[in-house]
């Protein structure tokens, strides 16, 4: 999905180019990208245990390659889709002009933001948000703890909106109004697209609801999402006291206890207080984001 702006700006670049997107072919990967607003001419997915290998080295007719693949793993703190862009040749410069150094932009960050267009019917016809609580198997992007969600989900349904969970892995499906009981990759996109806003964690939901240009209101501590997303629609809660907060994007990669790797981000804290960034927000602070958060965007 993040990468649908990168081929918006090479289109534009390259106006006569035809552009071969290789992709995973499971999860989604290549059916998002039936719904970008600018697509490639071309999509050859690439199966599940061939993703690690260099698969563009080698085929023919193409003038240019450019492999996306841990761009933005490989650079500390820098923003997702500003990796993919650098990666493609759209980094900024430093020239001289009339005597007068200047930084040449390529791209604008409103158009970083990826665009999807999705014109099927809406299934549920009633005021709604939508929730993601896991959005990933990365523990520093969980939140997940019952007691502290209920009462957020609650102060969110006595201002009249349903409930819709965009998955089915939660811990408190009987204040949910509506679930993704499947996971169902179109209802996903149906659920989001029709929704006031999203709240969550950071993950792919997430970005689906920038593309979707939704409010979001995203709980942060191993990624950050103002490194992960341009969208200025984005509020951020995390814990501010942590100078260890987005360990996501200082790690490249780490042992996976079993003789490989894993880019799983591995929290930096000693045992005992590991992944504070997701334990440690308290209810109450919660409770006050979310209302400026509804307050900043009309949503009450």
């Amino acid at each position: 999905l993040l990468v649908e702006p990168v081929l918006r700006a090479l289109k534009k670049k390259y106006i006569n180019a035809k552009i071969t997107m290789y992709t995973g072919d499971s999860r989604g990967s290549k059916d998002i990208v039936q719904y970008f607003e600018t697509k490639p001419d071309n999509i050859i997915p690439i199966p599940e245990n061939s993703i690690t290998q260099d698969l563009l080295y080698g085929q023919k007719g193409f003038d240019l390659r450019f492999d996306l693949d841990l761009a933005y793993e490989s650079r500390k703190m820098v923003n997702y889709i500003d990796a993919y862009f650098e990666t493609c040749g759209f980094e900024e410069k430093v020239e001289e002009i009339n005597g007068e150094l200047s930084v040449l932009k390529y791209v604008d960050k409103n158009e970083k933001v990826p665009r999807l267009v999705y014109e099927k019917d809406r299934m549920i016809k009633e005021k709604y948000v939508a929730v993601e609580l896991f959005g990933s198997n990365w523990p520093s992007k969980q939140f997940n703890d019952q007691l502290r969600w209920s009462p957020i989900l609650k102060k969110i349904k006595e201002l009249n909106y349903k409930i819709v969970f965009l998955s089915n892995i939660n811990p408190i499906r009987e204040i949910a109004d509506f679930i993704n009981e499947n996971n169902d990759f179109n209802t996903l996109l149906n659920y989001t697209k029709y929704s006031s806003f999203y709240i969550g964690v950071d993950g792919g939901s997430f970005h689906i609801s920038q593309a979707f240009n939704l409010p979001a209101l995203v709980i942060n501590g191993g990624a950050l999402s103002n490194l992960t997303s341009y969208s200025e629609k984005v509020e951020i809660i995390k814990n501010n006291e942590l100078i260890c907060l987005g360990c996501k994007h200082r790690q490249f990669y780490n042992d996976d206890g079993r003789g490989g790797i894993t880019f799983v981000n591995r929290c930096e804290l000693p045992k005992e207080t590991e992944y504070r960034c997701m334990k440690n927000l308290t209810e109450s602070y919660i409770l006050n984001e979310l209302e400026k958060f509804l307050i900043k965007y009309s949503l009450k």
